[in-house]
């Protein structure tokens, strides 16, 4: 397997990051509802180099943050490591969503992927928040308060993650069923073939 970067590859990954871009710029009214993580998600699906599945959601919060501004170097941080790490699930989630024949599975696949990248996010940005700010005492009742007023943002977190990870993986599962069905088609008409030439 190479590592060198093919034209496919190249045209995807601009592709996730413009869309990615677009779509965080055009729902900056709508706090933490962004299609980052479901992008992540797909780009460790399609890309066969992590780090090019990494850079995805690294690509779309660096050029959109540059439109919004930056904020505390370590929140940041925190942000930007719960959206590249779900990029690392890519290579099991296609394999789910490839052997699963069943709608239904395939749903339950995806829905506890977006459902997980929700949990993460709100764990570790929300614990940095309180570790690393000064909203908040540093004592145990400081992070449950931090943890219990961040808890509608959550909500706009997972609906943002479940709609878009529904949208993009629900899209590339179907494309796998559609290929994988050809593919089993076109087996069969060559078999066919092959036993009237015999």
């Amino acid at each position: 397997m190479t590592n060198k970067l093919t034209y496919r590859d190249a045209s995807l990954f601009c592709l996730l990051v413009i869309c990615g871009v677009l779509l965080r710029l055009w729902l900056r009214d709508y706090p933490n509802v962004t299609p980052v993580a479901a992008l992540a998600l797909l780009s460790g699906c399609l890309f066969r180099q992590r780090s090019i599945a990494i850079a995805v959601p690294l690509s779309i919060m660096v050029v959109s943050d540059l439109k919004f501004g930056g904020y505390d170097f370590f929140i940041m941080m925190s942000v930007y490591t719960c959206l590249m790490l779900p990029a690392l699930a890519g290579p099991w989630l296609k394999s789910r969503l490839q052997t699963s024949r069943k709608v239904v599975k395939s749903g339950l696949t995806i829905g506890a992927s977006g459902l997980l990248c929700s949990i993460a996010f709100f764990v570790v940005t929300n614990f940095t928040v309180w570790w690393c700010g000064s909203m908040y005492p540093n004592n145990m009742s400081g992070l449950l308060l931090c943890y219990s007023q961040a808890i509608p943002f959550f909500r706009h977190t997972l609906m943002g993650d479940l709609f878009f990870a529904f949208a993009f993986l629900g899209s590339y599962a179907v494309a796998l069923q559609w290929i994988s069905y050809r593919k089993s088609l076109l087996a069969g008409i060559l078999t066919t073939s092959e036993a009237k030439f015999n």
